[in-house]
């Protein structure tokens, strides 16, 4: 019988009838076949010594376990790429929802239907065991990141409600959150102008878990000693009642500063930090595909840092009893810390199985088109000045509403 194994290779292989498939006189006329040629004769070949390519029977295994090899590739990478797939075909669920609006007048004031994702893919555009090295560290980063914003959005209003009153947030957004990002983003400026570009996500995110760990130890027990109370109680009469926010926010100085450091984490390390990462290690066709899963997984983690403060509060108040906020504090902000950790894993597998391997390629790509070796290294893009953004804004009224309206929803959040 001839096998083919591929264009131009085929294999001839002899079929002999099975003893089984032989009637009873033909299997003794086989066995005193075998007798009278023994396996080691001359004019009989040696099947157990000789070579795959000279063994049919072990070159038609061979072809058997090539052609089953293949089929089963295709299947995993199928399995691997249907997931991502559907995740693409969600990002083309925007526009139909936008046309279902029927708003036909008010957007043909605007100019026509805003620019929405592209329609799904049929094809992923790189193989799918690659993107899932991109979806997975990308989406821990997300989840980690939005866990310890869960923890940290329930630590900072439980601490500052129960210290200063309600009354004392709208002063904090107004006059300590939005100052101190503004003065964050002037440090993640002079961040990214003086250190390597792998090196700003680990130096903007070590000051925040800095504090955390300091607040939790060491400012946490003894606050009473630390705040004003007596200056602020006696300034309260001589102050008008809408103005007595103000003064707890002062009074309570430290929770105040807590409350403004907890707030930072979701608008750098989320805002500004992931999202950066994440858009340079996508392109815009893999974000179709990646981004989905890692919104899936952050949406997971509100739901679980939630549920995960309920067990430690529930768990330390049936096991130890009494005060145990200060228990309760250390463990989550330890959570946070955890969390963190798990995200420089995620953060270093990126850098050290991605980045650094496309700006190897890109240099030997440039080097073969006949590039010079200092150009062929992914050129950076100019770092301004803080005084150049403003002039930005200033210049751009597209990104000055886009500005804008972080900033209001910052506040009103």
């Amino acid at each position: 019988q001839l096998i083919s194994l591929g264009p131009g290779r085929h294999v001839s292989l002899l079929l002999q009838p099975s003893a089984r498939c032989l009637a009873p006189g033909a299997r003794k006329q086989q066995r005193s076949v075998r007798q009278a040629q023994p396996s080691d004769a001359a004019g009989s070949p040696d099947w157990n010594h000789m070579s795959a390519d000279e063994n049919p029977a072990s070159s038609s295994q061979a072809a058997d376990t090539s052609s089953s090899s293949q089929q089963q590739e295709p299947q995993e990478n199928t399995m691997l790429a249907l997931p991502l797939l559907i995740g693409s075909s969600l990002s083309h669920i925007n526009k139909q929802y936008i046309k279902m609006r029927r708003r036909r007048k008010w957007w043909s004031k605007m100019g026509g239907y805003p620019k929405v994702p592209s329609e799904s893919m049929e094809h992923l555009p790189e193989p799918a065991v690659q993107l899932w090295q991109k979806v997975v560290p990308l989406g821990l980063i997300f989840f980690c990141a939005s866990f310890n914003l869960t923890i940290l959005q329930s630590l900072k209003d439980a601490i500052m409600v129960t210290a200063g009153g309600a009354e004392a947030l709208p002063y904090l957004a107004s006059f300590c959150v939005l100052p101190a990002s503004v003065a964050f983003f002037v440090l993640y400026g002079k961040l990214v102008a003086h250190l390597p570009e792998r090196a700003v996500f680990y130096a903007s995110v070590v000051p925040l878990l800095a504090y955390y760990a300091l607040f939790a130890t060491v400012v946490y027990p003894i606050a009473h000693t630390l705040h004003p109370l007596d200056l602020m109680h006696s300034l309260m009469p001589a102050v008008p009642a809408g103005l007595h926010g103000l003064l707890k926010v002062a009074g309570n100085w430290t929770y105040s500063l807590f409350f403004c450091m907890a707030e930072l984490w979701g608008a750098v390390v989320i805002s500004v930090l992931f999202w950066s990462l994440a858009n340079e290690v996508c392109t815009v066709d893999e974000a179709k595909a990646v981004y989905p899963f890692m919104a899936i997984g952050a949406n997971v983690a509100l739901v679980a840092a939630g549920c995960f403060i309920r067990l430690v509060n529930h768990t330390l108040s049936t096991t130890v009893g009494g005060d145990t906020q200060l228990l309760s504090l250390r463990v989550l902000i330890g959570t946070v810390m955890a969390m963190t950790a798990a995200m420089f894993a995620s953060k270093a597998f990126i850098d050290s199985k991605i980045l650094a391997p496309a700006a190897k390629a890109a240099a030997v790509a440039a080097a073969a088109d006949g590039v010079a070796q200092q150009k062929a290294v992914k050129k950076k893009k100019s770092k301004g000045t803080f005084a150049e953004g403003i002039a930005v804004l200033k210049n751009s009224p597209k990104i000055r509403n886009l500005a804008l309206l972080v900033m209001s929803y910052g506040v009103g959040h």
